[in-house]
């Protein structure tokens, strides 16, 4: 499968992952368990890291300041096929339709993991973390 630019960007290796799970929150334990499937398929469909367009999508929604290039595409989501139901569908201009969209084509690397980092490393249930229940 051919992952856009943004989520083989937002791919965690083993050093990141390990950094993860080096905070000892409650998040940060539990993220790495809930990841261990998909580590698993990934190396066995040959992606070196966990994927994590999820995570991507909704830090990029929080935190606008990732997202480095945008692009206007024609995006169409397959509400009727049986083998394809769910799945994202882009005209890159072939077929001549308007832009209805705008996607996500770059993000600030750094600044993701930064993110990624900053938000596991926070205990939800700690009434005296102060990121715990408002990021700035």
């Amino acid at each position: 499968a051919d992952w856009s630019p943004p989520v083989r960007q937002a791919v965690l290796d083993d050093a990141e992952r390990a950094a993860i799970a080096g905070l000892g929150t409650p998040l940060s334990r539990f993220f790495t368990v809930v990841n261990g499937p998909t580590l698993d398929f990934n190396r066995r469909v040959g992606i070196d890291g966990s994927t994590h367009p999820d995570l991507l999508t909704a830090l990029c929604l929080l935190e606008p300041r990732l997202v480095r290039r945008t692009g206007r595409y024609r995006v169409e989501v397959e509400t009727h096929g049986t083998a394809t139901l769910g799945h994202s569908v882009f005209d890159w201009g072939v077929l001549g339709d308007p832009p209805n969209a705008t996607v996500v084509e770059e993000i600030d690397r750094p600044a993701f993991l930064r993110a990624v980092l900053d938000l596991f490393a926070h205990d939800p249930h700690d009434p005296h973390d102060p990121g715990a229940h408002r990021r700035e």
